[in-house]
Parts: structure tokens; C-alpha cells; sequence
């Protein structure tokens, strides 16, 4: 059993010191932390997630290595990022088990007199819209009951979004704030605490560039940005999408926009926020799916075990809509998909009879955001 102690203070010192210097350099970092000046562990810090560098920015400025709560796939790397993570007090939260092994997890850390980080949201954002959880995060704030800190990240999705496949350099902002003392926890409900949390955490990325005129230079800007728009905003046609250095053009109707520095796209007569083509391609999508389309696409389906060992392949046309997902003879009904999420940007996973399905397509234009979206539409989550 992992008691989840914190790391020798020295190597701890140092590391902290090097993470500091070298995330603001890497970005133009700043951060307001006079809210957790003299609030000693254990303590839990509640972000946004915009960027796979989330967990590094906050570090570098929390004076205490943090124990992040983590999803178990990023422990299935190699075997020393793994002893990396184990080292520095990582939790493991295996979407399979009850939310009761997985607090006991947590409660350790606190017993260790850690400081915890959870992203609410689960996912790293596509679109820089804060994301409301489900209320389990509620729930665990009020086991451990101690203070809760909130950490609204900004710039970090358009220093590198989640299609993106280079850095680009410009303003991170990191504002802490004390939501909750220890002692305020006990009288409150879940609904009451899970509203407070999500005013403290809700953040709209592209409307904070744009209100402060900020930039963010960088190669081959739009590159990528084909797994996240995945219907044309101009003629309606799916998967037409490509792109090259900072071009993004429909292949059905010709239109082109240019990927500026502060994360738009400027077409001929109008410039667009990547959010508001999401909403509009959103919304498509949720009318040709209640009226009975599917999404399509060709690919491999890898089928592991409870310990990520493989089990079986297979190759073919795949489908999914209301009545599941199917490959081949294959089919499996949308209601028995559990732990539906997307992996690197390009796999589609989720978890069926006591096995993990990883789908990766061959056509790059073929978007697994879409697939995702298509899921949550589905299950009313739109």
C-alpha cells in the first residue's frame, strides 16, 4: 500500500527551483499567489486543464511538490516516467474502480500532509471553455476537509491547444484563491460547494486573449487543427478539413482562413474564434445525428486487457450512432460503453465487458473529437 509521504526535501528544493526557471522561460508565466501565502499542507488545488503542461505551471509556483491525481493511463508509459511519477507522489485513479478505492487513495496523501491537485474536468479542454463536472469532486472535497484552493489558468491552451502539434510563446496567467477554510466545509451541500467551485473555475480562453490583445508566436501554427474542426463552418462537408503552416482550408468548397497570432482564423470577409465554429459545427452535428445519421470512418480497433497487455485486433469499417459502435460483425450498444475519452489526440477509447477498446483511423481528416462529441451528444450531455 502507498502511503504517498512527500519526496526528500532537497531533490524536492531543486527540482521546484529548475521547474520555476524553466516554465518562464518557456512561457511569459505570471501568477497571483498571495491567496496561499502561509496556507501549510494539506491542502487540495482545483484547476481548469487547458494544456498538458497545466500540472508543471502550477508546481513551479506552489513552493510544496504537489501530489496530482492522475488518470492511470499516464502511468502505462515508460517504466521510468512511471517510477518518475510514483517518486513524486502521483495518485493513480483507474477509471474502472469506485470512487470509494479511489478516495482511500487520496486520503493517504492527506495523512501524508500533501498538497493534492485535481482537474475537475477530466479532460484538457479542446475549445477553452470550462467544462462543469459531474459532482464527484464535490463529494471528495467534503471527505477530506481541509482548505481548498482554486487555480484559474489562462493563455495555456493557445500556448499549445490540444490539436496542436508545436509550442507557441506568449502570456500564462495562474490566480489563486481560497474557496473554502477547512472549517466551512462540514455545513455545506454538494450542489452548494460544486457551484462554488465551478464560478472560481469557469474561464473562456479566447474571449481573455482577445479582452487583453494578446499574442502567441510560433511554426506551423494551424497544423493539426483538422482533429478538432471537423465540419467545413462554410459549405457543411465533414471531414474536408486540412491544413499546412498556418493555412486551414476546406478541400470540398476551397474557402482558406489564416491562423493569426492571437488564436483566430482570418478568412476573405469575416474572422472567426475556433469556440464559435465548435458551437456551429456542435450543433450540426446534433441534427444529423437525431436524424438518424452515424459517424464513419476506417480504422484499427485494439482491444487490451485490464493491464493495457493486448488482446485482440481487428480492422475494418467502423460506426458509430444511437443504436452503438461497430466494426465488422462487431457490435456493441452505446449504453455499455463506459469511460469514454480520447488518448494523443488521435485514439478513441473506452472501456466494454472488462476490456479497453483503442481505435486509431487510417485517414488523418478523420476527427476522434468528432467521435467524442457524437457520444456526448447522444448521451444528452448537449
Amino acid at each position: 500500500m502507498r502511503t504517498y509521504k512527500k519526496p526528500n526535501f532537497i531533490i524536492s528544493w531543486i527540482i521546484l527551483r529548475v521547474l520555476a526557471v524553466v516554465m518562464k522561460r518557456k512561457s511569459k508565466m505570471t501568477s497571483n499567489t498571495e491567496a496561499i501565502k502561509g496556507l501549510k499542507p494539506p491542502y487540495l488545488v482545483l484547476a481548469n486543464h487547458l494544456n498538458n503542461w497545466d500540472p508543471l505551471y502550477i508546481n513551479a509556483v506552489v513552493p510544496e511538490p504537489i501530489s496530482f491525481i492522475a488518470g492511470e493511463r499516464i502511468f502505462a508509459k515508460h517504466r521510468c516516467f512511471r517510477k518518475l511519477l510514483e517518486y513524486v507522489g502521483t495518485i493513480p485513479i483507474v477509471k474502472s474502480e469506485t470512487d470509494l478505492t479511489a478516495a482511500r487513495k487520496v486520503m493517504r496523501a492527506k495523512k501524508a500532509g500533501r498538497v493534492i491537485c485535481i482537474f475537475p474536468e477530466g479532460n484538457r479542454s479542446w475549445d477553452g471553455i470550462y467544462r462543469h463536472p459531474v459532482d464527484s469532486t464535490a463529494k471528495l472535497i467534503k471527505l477530506l476537509r481541509i482548505p481548498v484552493v482554486t487555480v484559474q489558468i489562462k493563455g495555456s491552451l493557445l500556448s499549445q491547444p490540444r490539436w496542436s502539434r508545436t509550442f507557441r510563446r506568449g502570456p500564462v496567467e495562474l490566480d489563486f484563491k481560497v474557496l473554502f477554510q477547512a472549517s466551512e466545509i462540514e455545513g455545506l451541500e454538494t450542489n452548494a460547494i460544486l457551484e462554488k467551485m465551478n464560478t472560481a473555475l469557469s474561464h473562456d480562453e479566447y474571449a481573455w486573449v482577445e479582452s487583453h490583445g494578446f499574442q502567441y508566436k510560433g511554426k506551423k501554427l494551424a497544423e493539426g487543427m483538422e482533429s478538432f474542426l471537423y465540419i467545413c463552418d462554410h459549405c457543411g462537408a465533414e471531414g474536408s478539413i486540412s491544413t499546412s503552416d498556418d493555412l486551414v482550408t476546406c478541400e470540398r468548397c476551397g474557402t482558406s482562413y489564416r491562423y493569426n497570432l492571437h488564436g483566430l482564423l482570418e478568412g476573405r470577409d469575416r474572422i472567426i474564434s475556433p469556440r464559435i465554429w465548435n458551437e456551429r459545427q456542435r450543433a450540426r452535428l446534433k441534427r444529423r445525428l437525431k436524424n438518424g445519421r452515424v459517424v464513419k470512418g476506417v480504422g484499427m480497433v485494439t482491444i487490451l486487457d485490464a493491464s493495457r497487455n493486448v488482446h485482440d485486433r481487428m480492422h475494418g469499417e467502423l460506426t458509430f450512432g444511437i443504436n452503438g459502435f461497430t466494426v465488422n460483425t462487431l457490435n456493441i450498444p452505446l449504453a455499455e460503453l463506459h469511460g469514454v475519452n480520447v488518448q494523443k489526440g488521435t485514439q478513441f477509447e473506452f472501456r466494454y465487458d472488462e476490456h479497453i477498446y483503442v481505435i486509431e483511423f487510417d485517414r488523418q481528416g478523420d476527427s476522434v473529437f468528432k467521435w467524442h462529441e457524437a457520444y456526448l451528444i447522444m448521451k444528452g450531455a448537449y
